[in-house]
């Protein structure tokens, strides 16, 4: 019994130190989130019309959803994807956050379109064409770091 509970506690104490060191239970600090994202939808795709570009929206819980949370620190936020979207994709973030402040009209507008387009789980990733179609989609993290997602984005 003693080495069941040792073990239960040393998986424990595993699991929380890999997730306070790696960061994946934080939400990503201000100063860390690149300007590169939009949180207006409408501007994005009047923005991607204008100059033919895609649209990549990421719906998203920043403050509450660990693979979402993973994604933004370790692919979304990073120079190289940041660099690899300029002048191909405009990047809307739709934020659907449990502790941080939010307006109503945010929340409103996240929400409709997140009806819209049918999001079912968090993180969603749509890429669509600049007159609001869709091209692909993914639901939840993707392994392989930036390098992965700037593929399956350029795929698409």
């Amino acid at each position: 019994m003693k080495n069941l509970i040792f073990a239960i506690l040393a998986v424990s104490l595993g699991a929380y130190a890999f997730n306070k060191f790696a960061g994946a239970n934080e939400p990503l600090a201000e100063e860390n989130k690149s300007s590169a994202w939009t949180e207006n939808y409408e501007a994005a795709l009047a923005t991607a019309k204008e100059n033919d570009k895609m649209v990549l929206l990421n719906f998203t819980g920043s403050d509450w959803c660990p693979p979402c949370m993973h994604m933004e620190s370790t692919v979304l936020h990073q120079d190289n994807f940041i660099s690899a979207m300029e002048g191909k994709v405009v990047l809307v973030t739709l934020d659907f956050p449990r502790r941080t402040e939010q307006s109503q009209e945010i929340k409103e507008r996240n929400q409709s379109l997140a009806e819209e387009v049918g999001v079912r789980g968090f993180p969603t990733f749509v890429l669509i064409d600049n007159e609001g179609n869709e091209i692909r989609r993914t639901v939840g993290a993707m392994r392989g770091g930036p390098e992965a997602f700037i593929s399956w984005v350029k795929e698409g």
